[in-house]
């Protein structure tokens, strides 16, 4: 039955990428693929023979050809009731928020899936995603070392995250007119302004709008470390989001109406603007994450000897796109 739920899940989430990408498109490898939808290659397999028989990709040889993009149809209907990632951010944040940064706090994953009420290879997961930035440290036995989160760590992140999405951004604005993501994008736009509209709205509304909107920027990256990336920026759209629950409407406004200008501006298909737009976004989300640190009283952040200054300057002149010129490779 579970295994059973875990294809039905991981053949939803393929289902989701392909919807982001072009007919004719490649849909990757299976270690790719194994990775991105976090399965095994049999799982991944099982799922190609699925897609393959609905005609949605192509197999030949070690090419994977979409056809199609999926309808309701295609999708299992509510697979197994597991939070997924998105939620296990969630509850590993707000575990966070209430341990004021917990930095040196040993936890047992067994012990805190029963906490969070989710299964324990999910939170496993997530764990060990947050070891790769730093944020963890792996003992025997299941347990781990939380090492904290401060603005140190929030500042790292977000240089990344700069980079990366002015990156996607760039991609956008290139991206086909038959492209599904476009139409993606125009429902995002509608859900903001009936965000917009309705102030009272409860925050979890936003983040998860916010969160959303960004994903589908990076998705037409077609990087795969884009993509984990973003898995990893949960800890920063949950923080940020948590931590200014208790804020007026206003600053959900705000932030609504620099998603709308930036937009905006990728529907024109306008570079400069939708840089700018991006720029300006990602320097008020930066700020406003800082300031959600310093009031929540987490541990400063030291400064590194070797330190000269971020990967560039998010208060760089208007107009100016940090991304240009830097090699990804």
């Amino acid at each position: 039955m579970k295994t059973n739920a875990i294809f039905k899940r991981a053949f939803n989430a393929c289902l989701r990428v392909i919807e982001t990408r072009s007919i004719g498109d490649d849909l990757g490898s299976e270690v790719h693929l194994s990775d991105l939808l976090g399965v095994s290659r049999t799982t991944v397999r099982a799922i190609l023979g699925r897609l393959a028989a609905s005609s949605i990709v192509g197999l030949s040889g070690r090419r994977k050809t979409i056809l199609r993009h999926p309808v309701d149809a295609d999708y299992f209907p509510n697979p197994w009731p597991d939070p997924g990632i998105t939620v296990v951010a969630r509850r590993f944040m707000e575990w966070v928020l209430s341990n004021a940064g917990a930095g040196g706090k040993r936890i047992n994953s067994h012990d805190l899936a029963r906490e969070f009420d989710v299964p324990p290879t999910a939170l496993r997961d997530y764990l060990q995603k947050l070891t790769q930035i730093g944020l963890l440290r792996r003992q025997p036995n299941n347990d781990w070392i939380f090492l904290g989160f401060n603005s140190a760590v929030a500042e790292e992140l977000c240089d990344v995250r700069d980079l990366f999405e002015l990156r996607s951004t760039r991609n956008f604005c290139t991206l086909p007119a038959e492209h599904p993501a476009w139409r993606k994008l125009a429902e995002i736009e509608r859900q903001h302004r009936a965000v917009l509209a309705e102030p009272a709205r409860p925050t979890t509304d936003f983040s998860e709008l916010d969160e959303r909107f960004h994903r589908l920027v990076y998705s037409t990256s077609g990087n795969r470390f884009m993509d984990q990336f973003h898995v990893t920026m949960s800890i920063v759209f949950y923080l940020h989001h948590l931590w200014n629950a208790s804020e007026t409407p206003e600053a959900n406004s705000v932030a609504i109406r620099e998603h709308l200008a930036y937009i905006e501006a990728l529907r024109r298909r306008d570079l400069r603007a939708s840089i700018e737009a991006a720029r300006i976004h990602l320097a008020s989300a930066r700020s406003a994450l800082l300031e959600a640190i310093r009031r929540q009283g987490c541990p400063p952040a030291p400064v590194p000897p070797s330190c000269h200054g971020p990967l560039f300057d998010h208060h760089a002149a208007p107009g100016s796109d940090p991304s240009r010129g830097m090699t990804m490779g």
